[in-house]
């Protein structure tokens, strides 16, 4: 848009249908997530698994760390989480809106 402004001597509005915004502003990663939750009969959470499996781009690497949180929302003796990624010719994921880790806590919270 600035350089066809400059070009014109105008202002330029540029409008990009919803399909295409992902390919210029970014977008986030959808991801396939497990939750797994352990406790007790008296509901005391012994344990908390969070396996995420997502994508990036071939061009520039970007992760968001959904299964983090997992590690230190819940007290329990035993908690693992994996980040699985696939490089994919897509364009390349950003932040979006809410920290990476939403998707992930959404998932825990939900499975909680």
């Amino acid at each position: 848009a600035a350089m066809a402004a400059r070009h014109t001597g105008h202002p330029v509005k540029m409008v990009f249908p919803r399909a295409q915004l992902a390919e210029v502003v970014g977008h986030r990663a959808p991801t396939i997530q497990r939750v797994r939750l352990g406790a007790d009969l008296e509901g005391i959470l012994h344990a908390v698994s969070q396996e995420i499996v997502t994508h990036t781009s071939t061009i520039k690497e970007f992760v968001e760390q959904a299964a983090v949180p997992a590690r230190v929302m819940y007290g329990s003796p035993d908690s693992t989480t994996t980040h699985r990624v696939a490089a994919l010719d897509v364009p390349s994921p950003s932040w979006m809106r809410a920290p990476g880790e939403a998707s992930g806590m959404y998932a825990l919270e939900s499975a909680m």
